[in-house]
């Protein structure tokens, strides 16, 4: 928001003005990640929105991976249907180059798993083959150059940070458990990603 660039509107706790809502077309009640949605239709429509750091809210997590993984899914599926909806649009609004290429990043935010798992089985696939170690280190470099400042490592640092700032150091520890839910993840929105891109085919 400092930046001037694309926050998100919380999906957990917001408020919104009802001229905005009403500029932005309303609730649309076909989507499934109807925060994404109304960031950027507000954004399209000229709004902005920014975040305030002085209310503090709880929110319930799911406490069994099913749940977490079926979550997980639908976010991939509603942020993806936003993607298809809006992105164009976004391109074509009237406003700053930089807000639209981070809009744009946003929006893309939810294909970047089935990428990285791509990138992790072609470096294995690299790894055994013969091809030049040049090639390979090369590789290697680009991709945890990529990884480091366009992936979701940020989102470990946001944890870690969040943790200081609160003052609960002693949950540190719990930091390497979120690799295992950062797999589980990203295997979940690559089902997702497939079984929304597999009808899209049929249909064509």
């Amino acid at each position: 928001m400092n930046l001037n660039l694309v926050p998100q509107y919380g999906g957990t706790v917001g408020g919104i003005r009802m001229s905005a809502m009403a500029a932005a077309g309303g609730w649309h009640d076909d989507v499934l990640a109807e925060d994404t949605d109304i960031t950027y239709r507000l954004l399209i429509k000229g709004w902005r929105t920014v975040y305030q750091n002085r209310s503090e809210c709880y929110e319930e997590v799911p406490e069994a991976w099913p749940v977490r993984i079926r979550q997980i899914k639908r976010w991939s599926k509603g942020h993806n249907q936003a993607m298809v909806r809006h992105f164009w649009a976004l391109w074509r609004a009237p406003l700053p180059w930089r807000t639209r290429i981070d809009g744009a990043f946003l929006l893309g935010v939810f294909i970047m798993p089935p990428i990285l798992i791509l990138g992790a089985a072609l470096t294995l696939v690299l790894y055994f083959s013969n091809v030049t170690f040049l090639s390979q280190a090369f590789l290697a470099l680009f991709s945890v150059t990529l990884l480091s400042t366009l992936g979701n490592f940020a989102a470990f640092f946001e944890i870690a940070a969040a943790v200081k700032l609160d003052g609960n150091n002693r949950r540190i520890r719990l930091l390497p458990l979120n690799i295992l839910g950062f797999a589980i993840s990203c295997t979940s929105i690559r089902i997702s990603a497939a079984s929304r891109i597999r009808p899209t085919l049929m249909t064509l």
